[in-house]
């Protein structure tokens, strides 16, 4: 299983679409919050560096870069990705959802990836898996290459008995850096994900 950061990515990664199964359930909600937990609009990039330790000495290290260039309406929310992708997203007053397209391009049901805002202590299980996600610690410290940033919020995911994730986000911002832990292969893997540089609209 990948780790959720990189599903982040992947979600990021996106296609514009045309059309859409009239059964899939809806996010349902008032407007967006003032501040998103991932910042969803034309322009918005992001750039982030992997490293997975447990293959290859010292690790392995890839540079993936999100940028959002397509927007559409749809049951009354925008959608956003970018062009050669094939998931989608967008945020409500409830959180962050995303749906991706099947080979046929219709749509698996679309989920909620992150409830935002958030109170401390809060859990709750993902839609789509078996993780439990918990609010671990709102006002959150974070430094990547990227900077120093104040206000964040930790999510910790526990995917099945000795894969563990703990993901940090800057609401207005998006995604900051991640650790992902595995200790059911051999050897066992660690992934750290952090923010490189980024681009978002004000």
């Amino acid at each position: 299983m990948r780790p959720l950061s990189c599903l982040f990515i992947s979600m990021i990664s996106l296609t514009l679409w045309s059309g859409c199964d009239s059964n899939i359930t809806t996010p349902q909600g008032g407007s967006p919050s003032r501040i998103e937990l991932i910042p969803l609009a034309l322009g918005n990039n992001w750039v982030f560096r992997s490293r997975t330790y447990g293959y290859q000495d010292p690790y392995l290290e890839d540079i993936d870069t999100s940028r959002i260039d397509t927007a559409f309406l749809w049951n009354g929310n925008f959608w956003y990705g970018s062009r050669g992708g094939r998931s989608f997203a967008t945020n409500d007053s409830v959180g962050y959802w995303w749906f991706t397209l099947d080979a046929d391009d219709t749509t698996r049901e679309v989920k909620l990836y992150l409830y935002f805002p958030v109170r401390a202590g809060q859990s709750w299980k993902r839609d789509g898996d078996s993780a439990t996600v918990t609010v671990a610690g709102l006002g959150v410290q974070a430094t990547t290459p990227a900077g120093t940033f104040s206000g964040c919020i930790q999510y910790d995911v526990s995917h099945r008995q000795g894969v563990t994730e703990i993901m940090i986000f800057k609401p207005g911002i998006g995604f900051i850096k991640s650790q992902y832990d595995n200790s059911t292969t051999f050897p066992p893997v660690s992934v750290t994900t952090e923010l490189m540089s980024f681009y978002v609209k004000r």
